[in-house]
């Protein structure tokens, strides 16, 4: 009982603080501003970090197959540096102050009834996350490759099927470049938790909160009244609710199985594009926005290999509208600093395809 409540605090320290001290220093980029839209970008970006962090160790490890305990003491570490350089650098350009010392909200009646109402659906979502998770054979797959990657220490070695060796082919690859696939794994090899607890428990009620918080930020932009950004939240929240659910629709994925990265990806990445490229739309390139996005499309391949080319469009769409806004072709820039990590992956995948089959 107490290595399991010890690991579930080693679980909401890694999931819920370290994102966010992890993202501050982006919320220099003027993208968003005031102290509660600052904080949920900054968990946002922390969090993304952290995912295209994890593809920069996991995707090298096996291919050159390296232990994955190796690995991941490795990427701890990295970690654990990457939080202390961001406290000493946030704390020399006194962003911490900054945001603790925000502006102080005065709320109506309107705005506390709205904020209750949210509040409420969104426990009512969370309870449902944390008892009735829903699962099926793609979503048990993150359970299955993690339990390998445990087992065997190595990452897709061998077949969870069948036991046996698994060649280095385009099916091997594509599980490679997806390492979200071994993400439980690593939450596990830190915690003690088994992954199917991660998987379909912790990651669910934790998919949820990232939702919201990038809903927060997308409502903070689109509307100017507090007032319109809860009902903006309220409205979110009943569509997901009440929505039409199957295992494969986009309203389903905040009540069943979330824990995917293709979820995470069309219920938190993609969304979380839309604000930065208002940002680009708006005054066009900054270089500090491109390696954002360089950051952002290493994520998105690690999600899922559909993060390939759901980035470069993305990307394309930004830029073609960006273009048009200012009259400059400088914005193609992102085009390099976003796509090139895809193209690089789509070109490896390609290769394996025709050469392994």
């Amino acid at each position: 009982m107490l290595s399991t409540i010890i690991g579930l605090g080693i679980l909401i320290i890694f999931l819920m603080i370290i994102p966010f001290v992890l993202g501050i220093p982006w919320t220099q980029t003027g993208i968003v501003k005031g102290r509660v839209i600052s904080a949920g970008y900054s968990y946002l970006m922390g969090f993304f970090v952290m995912l295209a962090l994890f593809e920069l160790f996991m995707f090298p490890s096996a291919i050159f197959v390296i232990p994955f305990n190796y690995i991941s003491i490795v990427y701890s570490v990295a970690i654990v540096f990457g939080v202390i350089g961001t406290l000493i650098y946030s704390n020399r350009k006194k962003i911490i102050k900054e945001m603790l010392e925000g502006e102080k909200i005065k709320w109506s009646i309107n705005e506390i009834l709205f904020c209750a109402i949210f509040v409420g659906l969104l426990l009512i979502q969370l309870y449902y996350a944390l008892f009735y998770s829903r699962t099926y054979m793609a979503d048990d797959g993150y359970v299955a490759f993690s339990s390998a990657a445990l087992s065997d220490n190595y990452i897709n070695t061998t077949d969870f099927y069948s036991g046996l060796y698994i060649p280095h082919d385009a099916s091997w690859l594509s599980r490679v470049i997806q390492s979200y696939n071994y993400f439980p794994a690593y939450l596990s090899f830190i915690s003690g938790i088994k992954p199917v607890v991660i998987a379909h428990t912790v990651i669910y009620v934790f998919v949820v909160i990232l939702a919201y918080t990038v809903y927060l930020v997308l409502a903070y932009q689109i509307f100017e009244s507090r007032e319109n950004i809860l009902l903006f939240l309220i409205f979110v929240s009943l569509l997901y609710i009440f929505g039409y659910h199957s295992h494969y629709s986009i309203t389903f994925r905040l009540l069943g199985p979330n824990s995917e990265g293709k979820a995470i990806l069309a219920v938190v990445l993609s969304p979380f594009m839309l604000c930065i490229m208002k940002k680009v739309i708006e005054e066009g390139y900054r270089g500090i926005i491109g390696i954002q996005i360089l950051v952002l499309s290493i994520t998105s391949c690690c999600l899922t290999l559909g993060g390939v080319y759901t980035m470069v469009a993305v990307l394309l769409s930004m830029v073609i509208i960006a273009a048009l806004k200012n009259k400059s072709i400088k914005v193609i820039l992102y085009l390099l600093w976003g796509g090139f990590v895809p193209a690089f992956f789509a070109s490896l995948y390609v290769y394996y395809r025709f050469r392994w089959g």
